[in-house]
């Protein structure tokens, strides 16, 4: 008399291969602790690495979860967190020629301070007078030791009064 080899999984009537499960039910208990949850069902907050609907691009970009938003990433729905808070203050979208700029150059402080609407070309105006803007720049990536120093400056007093906000 043989004893048969399925899967422990009510319904499924596979051969087990490991641990009493068939190979769709043990990938699931590795990768979920779950042999019967659905891919299917596992998307946005119901995710196992879910975040929040926030992510940081590797520029340094925060980016925020908006479904439907006309700027939102082809893939994923996703936009700039510093549009989304410019647009809560000026209650529009913002236009095709309009841009973001950060007065600190700091990618991730978008508060509204910090934040100053422009055309596109008074932006590239901004960073051209600024020495930080290059359109050679694949050519010479370097900049001026006084912006260097400029940037430097901007950087230590934003992070000094974070601390100083994350220690109340």
């Amino acid at each position: 008399m043989t004893k048969e080899k399925k899967c422990k999984v009510d319904g499924c009537e596979r051969e087990y291969l490991q641990k009493g499960y068939c190979s769709l039910h043990y990938q699931r208990v590795k990768k979920y602790n779950d042999p019967t949850v659905n891919k299917r069902i596992l998307r946005g907050e119901n995710h196992y690495n879910y975040k929040g609907g926030k992510t940081v691009s590797t520029g340094g970009y925060i980016y925020i979860r908006c479904e439907g938003h006309p700027r939102a990433t082809k893939y994923g729905h996703y936009v700039l967190e510093h549009i989304l808070v410019m647009e809560k203050k000026l209650r529009r979208y913002l236009r095709e020629n309009e841009v973001i700029h950060h007065k600190n150059h700091i990618k991730n402080d978008n508060r509204i301070e910090n934040l100053e609407l422009l055309t596109r070309s008074k932006h590239s105006q901004i960073h051209t007078e600024n020495g930080d803007f290059n359109p050679h720049w694949w050519k010479n990536k370097t900049r001026s030791e006084e912006y260097k120093n400029r940037l430097s400056k901007i950087k230590k007093e934003w992070w000094a009064k974070r601390r100083q906000y994350e220690i109340l």
